[in-house]
């Protein structure tokens, strides 16, 4: 009932995503992660080819796409790692299997 109502007073302007079941995320339309990311790279220097971006939802997908290696972990749901089909972003191991460390001893460790 409430994100019906924040979906009546602000319409278009925001959107909204559930990254995790029991909180919602609102943005501003235009505000994403990977807007987040180029306003760092530009803010520190550097490009986005040389940013790792590793995440498990739908509201990570921006980011993915925009870094130069986008990592998505293997337990994201099935509709987002759909999503990712036909990019450069790959899927890595779950979060429950240490994925987020080996990934970071792979791509920047290794690497």
């Amino acid at each position: 009932a409430l994100t019906g109502d924040i979906e009546a007073l602000c319409g278009e302007q925001v959107y909204m995503s559930w990254a995790i079941a029991d909180r919602v995320e609102i943005m501003q339309q235009g505000v994403d992660k990977g807007v987040a990311v180029r306003a760092l790279v530009e803010y520190v220097g550097g490009s986005v080819e040389g940013v790792l971006a590793i995440g498990d939802a739908d509201n990570d997908l921006p980011m993915l796409r925009v870094a130069g290696v986008g990592v998505l972990m293997g337990n994201a749901k099935g509709e987002v790692q759909e999503a990712i089909a036909g990019t450069d972003i790959r899927v890595g191991p779950a979060f429950a299997e240490d994925g987020f460390a080996q990934i970071i001893r792979e791509v920047v460790l290794d690497g």
